[in-house]
């Protein structure tokens, strides 16, 4: 697929998902920072009418001043109007100048080709964005995402640098997920619960182990529910108990947020508090203690699971071994 197909790709997904948005779907949180649904589809209507602007040659200055214009509510059809936009930028990318020569963006000067890139990539991401706002995410075409792919990847560590899209890829994404997974993840953008199942290894995927252990098989989420366990719930209290560097921290418990184990709770200084699906890892964390205290090879003994990770074990119906409870400290 080249640039100006995968456009199209990207429109029509877009198209797809704005087509769903009901009346109090508006003022939805988004991916996106502080925007609503109603923002983000302002953005992407104006986003569209500056390309068309672009390509028209329009002096860089006039682009600049219209860049606040509300849009979306100047429109009685945001669907019809967004049509008639990216149909027009289609147009001009197909026209003379094609993807031949320079265009004066308000950023800087690019390649036209570049420049076309850059509206797929904002396209296809504000779709998925809208989709997910709304508690369904769209499945991206998978030509379009192999073109995305194939476009952004190589410059990694150039988009992390720059913040355009947040923390870029995180890194718990493995290289054998679906490329949606990937590309999204690459681009910053961190799922809930189903989505993040998509990251997982086609042979695990009827697996509820491997489900489980691709959100929390990582050095540090069950650490943090221990210590959330034991009563800890400041960031300052779990980065000194832990001895873990605050970079792995706060990504650690943005994930644990995302997945639905912890809640954060805004207060100075925040605390973060377990959910239902947070206790109930108790369970799991009890068996892991006493795995370890029977079969690691160790020179001294373990400390072994404590006080308030088998009381909340057994609040659950969890029957922990008369052993264990016996060596509790």
């Amino acid at each position: 697929m080249e640039v100006r197909e995968a456009l199209e790709a990207a429109n029509r997904a877009f198209e797809s998902e704005l087509r769903k948005v009901g009346d109090e779907q508006w003022g939805l949180p988004t991916p996106c920072g502080e925007w609503d649904v109603r923002a983000l589809v302002n953005h992407v209507l104006l986003g569209t009418r500056m390309s068309i602007q672009i390509l028209d040659g329009m002096p860089r200055a006039e682009i600049i001043a219209g860049l606040n214009d509300d849009m979306l509510g100047a429109s009685t059809d945001p669907v019809a109007d967004f049509n008639r936009l990216a149909a027009q930028m289609c147009q001009g990318f197909a026209g003379p100048d094609g993807l031949e020569g320079m265009v004066v963006h308000p950023a800087g000067d690019f390649p036209r080709a570049m420049f076309a890139g850059f509206r797929v990539t904002d396209g296809a991401a504000h779709a998925w964005d809208l989709g997910h706002a709304m508690g369904a995410e769209p499945t991206l075409d998978a030509e379009m995402l192999e073109f995305l792919w194939a476009d952004t990847e190589p410059k990694r560590e150039m988009l992390a640098a720059t913040g355009m899209f947040g923390d870029g890829a995180s890194g718990s994404v493995t290289d054998d997920a679906p490329l949606q997974a990937r590309y999204l993840d690459l681009i910053g953008r961190r799922a809930q619960v189903g989505a993040l199942l998509m990251s997982i290894p086609d042979s695990h995927t009827h697996c509820p182990i491997g489900h489980t252990t691709a959100l929390l098989g990582d050095r540090w989420s069950m650490m943090i529910v221990r210590e959330a366990l034991r009563g800890l719930d400041r960031y300052q209290d779990l980065r000194d108990a832990l001895r873990i560097s605050d970079n792995t921290l706060t990504r650690r418990l943005a994930h644990l947020q995302d997945i639905g184990v912890l809640v954060r709770h805004d207060a100075s200084p925040a605390r973060y508090q377990l959910t239902d699906a947070g206790v109930d890892l108790a369970r799991v964390l009890a068996v892991l203690g006493d795995w370890g205290m029977r079969w690691l090879p160790v020179d001294r003994p373990l400390l072994p699971v404590c006080e308030p990770i088998i009381n909340a074990a057994e609040q659950l119906g969890f029957l922990v071994r008369e052993q264990l409870a016996a060596e509790q400290v």
